[in-house]
């Protein structure tokens, strides 16, 4: 399961620290407008709920894709 650490501080640096809390490991993402609001950040949670963490690292990659394509 990823959370998000530190949500202002990520904010401030242009991406987001996850952590893997079965690895204990911590993995930086960097992002456009992804999780740019607590609303989003509250869905991003819920989705993860449901998904492991290399589902939501995929999830991240095409989001951030789609968002410099069409953005």
């Amino acid at each position: 399961m990823l959370t998000q650490a530190n949500w202002e501080e990520g904010k401030r640096r242009g991406g987001v620290e996850l952590r893997n809390h079965f690895q204990q490991e911590k993995i930086s993402v960097q992002y456009v407008k992804i999780l740019d609001t607590r609303e989003q950040h509250a869905r991003f949670k819920m989705f993860h709920n449901y998904c492991n963490s290399e589902i939501i690292i995929l999830y991240l990659i095409m989001n951030m894709i789609i968002l410099i394509h069409f953005g």
